[in-house]
């Protein structure tokens, strides 16, 4: 029982390292670039130190609100029974505008196929949340072009990935489509709600540099150590938790 016990909570504790990991603002920055298309078009230093704001929430926000309470870390390995987002960040819309992003990140270490249901509505589930706290109470009067665009990513890892899904990236968004007649729109309204499923293994080629990094970050191959130097021969320094 006492080595059960003892593996559990190494495991618990590898999957609060692999989420502050993950939350850590190079890192976070590299995967909002490589899937969010909003960041695309801007540089990763630009990211890092003036989009993403300076309060990250791990594991302390509540799906469906968009502020902390006394909410505990989830610390099961597969993620599973939590009721917080892993990671929930907001950040500034690239342009002049006053747009915001809200984007929650969560990770799922095991078969998706085994989960009992698509992670795909699990992702439209949260990426809803996000949506409908941004609004306490709606009544006649209610503003709803003060909503912003929220994200939900959720990142699979593991070698039990089927080989078709490993090291992909898949975005599903909201678009407008005209079933009757066409109507001209240089910007759909409802573009607000979108979900990204992110499927990484070391068991297959990686894509490109993002998709290599965060398998080798949430993979077995290498430890803490050998990881943290993965990241610095990669000019990424990390700070915190994870490095002491």
């Amino acid at each position: 029982m006492y080595n059960e016990m003892t593996n559990q909570m190494t495991e618990a504790q590898e999957f609060k390292n692999d989420i502050r990991m993950l939350s850590e603002r190079p890192i976070l920055s590299r995967i909002l670039k490589e899937v969010i298309p909003e960041f695309q078009v801007v540089s990763l230093k630009e990211i890092e130190e003036l989009y993403i704001d300076d309060d990250i929430r791990i594991g302390t926000v509540p799906v469906g609100r968009l502020e902390p309470d006394e909410t505990e870390a989830n610390d099961k390995p597969d993620g599973e029974d939590s009721v917080a987002y892993d990671i929930l960040v907001n950040a500034k819309a690239p342009g002049d505008g006053e747009d915001r992003i809200i984007v929650s990140v969560n990770l799922i270490l095991q078969n998706p196929d085994d989960l009992g249901y698509p992670i795909e509505r699990r992702a439209l589930y949260y990426a809803a949340a996000e949506l409908s706290a941004q609004l306490e109470e709606t009544a006649a009067e209610t503003d709803f072009d003060n909503l912003h665009k929220s994200y939900a990513v959720f990142i699979v890892a593991g070698d039990d990935i089927p080989n078709n899904k490993c090291n992909t990236a898949t975005l599903y968004s909201m678009e407008k489509q005209d079933p009757a007649g066409t109507t001209e729109e240089d910007r759909c309204a409802c573009d607000l709600m979108s979900m990204v499923v992110i499927n990484v293994s070391e068991k297959v080629p990686s894509p490109n540099d993002t998709m290599e990094l965060i398998a080798k970050m949430l993979g077995k191959t290498l430890d803490w150590d050998e990881k943290l130097a993965y990241l610095k021969d990669r000019g990424i320094q990390i700070e915190g938790p994870i490095a002491e």
